[in-house]
């Protein structure tokens, strides 16, 4: 019995130590021992990818799993003074296929040793340590009533006091004007080295997303911004963040507008988790951000019941939280397709045909010239 009773531990450390030896999260990279850049580790378009930005504004082009804790990357490195670090010398050649090889214990010791390749031959060896610490980014939108933004920023300190009794090593406080304030707070976090681990909008908003930072972003509402914000998301939070958006529909509809012919099946919350690899969550139909507190932590830290119906969303699952209902009870369901509105067709004015009119020919009168001839003169032989 005890040995059956070991042996079943034995599968279960095995299975938790293979959990936690995934390669994923963000990391800061180290070059011989000084700090060159950050890397992240996580899953896009359903493939695990390392994308690696360097201090000096390059980044690597992106590097896909080929094989266990082995990533190819898509094209060939930058200059990164490789010469002279190893190979002699050798400069690889310009159609080298570049991998990356993560050794190590990571759950140990929170760090990756990562051996840089180009066909097989080591280049150079780095590493890769995993950033520690948990920070919150707080965003208080632009209203339409002045007197709403008050509320939105006591909200947000609600929500800033309970996350720093949690010990969360930064909250900040962004008043949301629009979404380039948004982009540039993102990026500068990757910059420097401290990217988000939560995100939370509080204001108006509709089912394209969050309304008071200007125009909607979403893949029907903006497409082009809606990238910009998809992609400062990925540099700016850790792969395993958890975002909330407080805004009305930001969910998509509740069961009631779902009845209605003309229910909006689009879900902007399922759209950003889908694309970014974040857990994403938001209220379905209508909301007061007086639920903001309540909501954030029942539906990002399992703390408590929510006052009306979420939608969770996650690259692995979504969760249709009820009214009243908790994260833990919400079954995990298969991810759906995003739902975008067929584009109108275009309307083509109709072409006028009207029978062509031939115009009158016109022609020149012809003048005939009169014929001059030279008076004939006779003149007397022997005249000179």
């Amino acid at each position: 019995m005890k040995t059956t009773w070991l042996a079943a531990a034995a599968v279960i450390l095995t299975a938790t130590m293979a959990r936690a030896e995934e390669p994923s999260g963000s990391f800061k990279l180290e070059r011989n021992g000084a700090m060159i850049g950050t890397v992240r580790i996580e899953t896009i378009e359903g493939k695990l990818v390392l994308a690696t930005h360097l201090d000096d504004g390059t980044e690597r082009p992106l590097a896909r799993l080929s094989a266990p804790r082995t990533f190819t990357y898509d094209g060939q490195l930058p200059s990164l003074g490789l010469a002279g670090v190893l190979n002699g010398n050798q400069v690889p050649p310009a159609d080298a296929v570049w991998t990356v090889e993560l050794r190590g214990a990571l759950m140990q010791s929170g760090v990756w040793k990562a051996r840089v390749k180009a066909n097989g031959a080591t280049q150079f060896e780095e590493r890769l340590v995993r950033m520690e610490g948990k920070r919150a980014l707080l965003i208080p939108q632009k209203a339409y009533d002045p007197t709403h933004v008050n509320a939105f920023k006591a909200y947000a300190n609600a929500v800033s006091r309970r996350y720093k009794a949690m010990n969360y090593d930064r909250v900040d406080i962004l008043f949301g004007e629009s979404w380039a304030v948004v982009f540039d707070a993102l990026k500068l976090a990757e910059a420097e080295h401290r990217p988000y681990t939560r995100m939370v909008f509080i204001g108006h908003g509709g089912w394209d997303g969050p309304i008071g930072l200007g125009q909607q972003v979403s893949s029907e509402s903006d497409p082009e911004n809606f990238k910009v914000f998809l992609d400062s998301v990925r540099r700016g939070t850790t792969p395993d963040a958890r975002i909330f958006a407080s805004t009305c529909h930001s969910g998509g509809s509740d069961k009631y507008e779902e009845a209605n012919a003309w229910n909006n099946k689009y879900r902007w919350v399922d759209d950003v988790a889908l694309q970014t690899g974040r857990t994403v969550a938001g209220p379905r139909g209508k909301t007061s951000t007086e639920y903001t507190e309540q909501h954030v932590f029942a539906v990002l830290e399992g703390d408590g019941v929510t006052r009306q119906a979420i939608r969770w969303a996650s690259p692995e699952g979504v969760r249709n939280i009820s009214a009243k209902g908790t994260l833990a009870a919400a079954p995990l369901l298969p991810v759906e397709p995003i739902y975008l509105r067929p584009a109108p067709t275009p309307i083509t004015p109709p072409v006028i045909v009207t029978d062509p009119v031939t115009p009158p020919v016109v022609t020149e009168p012809v003048v005939t010239a009169p014929v001059v001839t030279e008076p004939v003169v006779n003149l007397p032989l022997g005249t000179p």
